[in-house]
C-alpha cells in the first residue's frame, strides 16, 4: 500500500476545487474560507459555541519575529501545531502547515513563503489529542457525515487510520454504515452543541451569518473533536458546502466480501464496468486513458487530471465529506471509497464493476470488445 502523500503546501478545499474547473463560485468558497475564524468567535460569543480558537498575530509579527512572537515559540514551539495564513484582502490563497512542532511549521514552512505578509494575518494552533473526530452537514435534509476514533486530518485527506463510519439522521432515524455505541455516542455529545433553541439567539445568528434552523439545528458543514481530556471543539463552520452536497446516501457495508468481489462508501452514484488503472505515485505512474477506472490507495491534488479521465473512481481509503469525495461528486463520477483492499485485489487491465449505487466492485471475466 502507497504511504500516505503529505505535501509542505496543503491545500483547502478551494484549491481542489480550482483544479476540478467546473461552474462553482470558487470567490464565495474561498472568501467563506477566509472568514472562517470570525464565524467561530461570533457563534462562540453567542450561544458558548464550543469552537477552537487561535491565537492571531499580523503576518509581519513573524518576520522578523517580534518579541510577543518569540515568547509564544519559547513557550510553546515544542508542541504539535498548525500556522494558517489567512488573506485580509480579496482574491489572495490560503496558506496552511500542520502535523509538525510549531518550531518546525514555522522554520521549515513559513520562512520559506514568499507572499506579500502586509496582506495576512496569522493563525496558530496547538494540537491536541483527540479521542474522536467529526466532519458533517446540517441542512434541509437532515444530518449525515462520519466520525473516527483519532484526528481529523482523517476525514479531510482520507488518511485513515481507524474504521471511518458514515451516518445520516433525517431528523426521524438514524443509519449508520455500522452500527458502534461509542462512536454514536460520541456523535450525539458533539451534534448537541450544535442545537440552538433560544429564539433571540436564533435570529441574531440568523441576521449576522444567514444561517437557517432545522429542528433547531444551526444549518452548516461542520469539524469537531472530542479531545483527551473530554472537552468538544470545533474547529470549522460554514454555510456553502452544506448548501452545496444536499444529501449524501448512507450505504451500510456488505461484509459477505471474497476475492472478486468488494465493497466501500458510495461518493457519487452509478454503475459503469471498464478496464482498472493502478495510479501510485510512490511508483512510475503510467500512461492513463480517457475511460479507465482509476483504483488508487487515496487521492490528493495530484490526481486531478487522472479523475476527470476516469469512468469511475475507487479508493482503499478516504472518506464521504474529504476534499477527494467533493470532487468526485463535482465531477459526477461513480466513485466507491474505503474498500481496503482494492489496489491489492485488482491489477492494470482488469475489467470490474463498479456499483456506486449500492457500494460494490466486482471482477468481471470478460474482455470489453466483445
Amino acid at each position: 500500500m502507497a504511504k500516505p502523500f503529505m505535501s509542505i503546501y496543503q491545500p483547502s478545499l478551494t484549491e481542489w476545487l480550482e483544479g476540478v474547473e467546473k461552474q462553482i463560485d470558487i470567490i464565495r468558497f474561498r472568501e467563506e474560507d477566509s472568514s472562517r475564524t470570525e464565524r467561530l468567535f461570533f457563534l462562540n460569543k453567542v450561544f458558548s459555541f464550543p469552537a477552537e480558537l487561535p491565537i492571531i498575530f499580523k503576518a509581519t509579527e513573524l518576520m522578523p519575529p517580534s518579541e510577543s512572537f518569540k515568547q509564544f515559540l519559547n513557550e510553546k514551539g515544542k508542541r504539535l501545531g498548525a500556522i494558517r495564513l489567512v488573506p485580509i484582502v480579496s482574491g489572495l490563497p490560503k496558506l496552511r502547515e500542520r502535523g509538525m512542532s510549531l518550531e518546525d511549521c514555522y522554520n521549515k514552512w513559513f520562512l520559506k513563503q514568499s507572499v506579500p505578509l502586509n496582506k495576512y494575518h496569522a493563525e496558530v494552533f496547538e494540537h491536541i489529542d483527540k479521542t474522536w473526530s467529526t466532519a458533517f452537514i446540517v441542512n434541509e435534509y437532515g444530518i449525515f457525515g462520519e466520525i473516527i476514533a483519532g484526528g481529523l486530518t482523517q476525514l479531510t485527506t482520507g488518511d485513515t487510520e481507524n474504521y471511518l463510519y458514515q451516518f445520516g439522521y433525517d431528523y426521524k432515524n438514524w443509519i449508520w454504515s455500522k452500527e458502534d455505541f461509542t462512536a454514536q455516542e460520541a456523535l450525539n455529545e458533539i451534534i448537541d452543541c450544535v442545537k440552538v433553541e433560544n429564539k433571540e439567539k436564533k435570529t441574531l445568528i440568523n441576521k449576522k451569518i444567514g444561517s437557517n434552523f432545522y429542528h433547531n439545528f444551526l444549518e452548516g458543514y461542520y469539524e469537531a473533536y472530542i479531545g483527551i481530556n473530554g472537552k468538544i471543539l470545533f474547529i470549522d463552520y460554514g454555510l456553502l458546502l452544506a448548501r452545496y452536497l444536499k444529501n449524501v446516501r448512507i450505504v451500510k457495508k456488505i461484509e459477505k466480501e471474497n476475492k472478486n468481489f468488494i465493497s466501500g462508501a458510495v461518493v457519487y452514484p452509478g454503475k459503469v464496468r471498464g478496464r482498472v488503472k493502478l495510479v501510485d505515485f510512490e511508483k512510475n505512474v503510467q500512461d492513463f486513458e480517457e475511460g479507465d477506472i482509476l483504483v488508487c490507495d487515496n487521492t490528493d491534488v495530484r490526481y486531478i487530471p487522472f479523475m476527470k479521465k476516469s469512468l469511475a473512481i475507487v479508493t482503499d481509503r478516504g472518506g464521504i465529506l474529504s476534499h477527494a469525495a467533493i470532487v468526485a461528486r463535482e465531477l459526477k463520477k461513480p466513485c466507491v471509497i474505503g474498500t481496503k483492499i482494492a489496489t491489492n485485489l485488482f491489477k492494470d487491465g482488469d475489467i470490474i464493476e463498479v456499483d456506486a449505487n449500492n457500494g460494490t466492485i466486482k471482477k468481471m471475466f470478460l474482455d470489453l470488445r466483445v
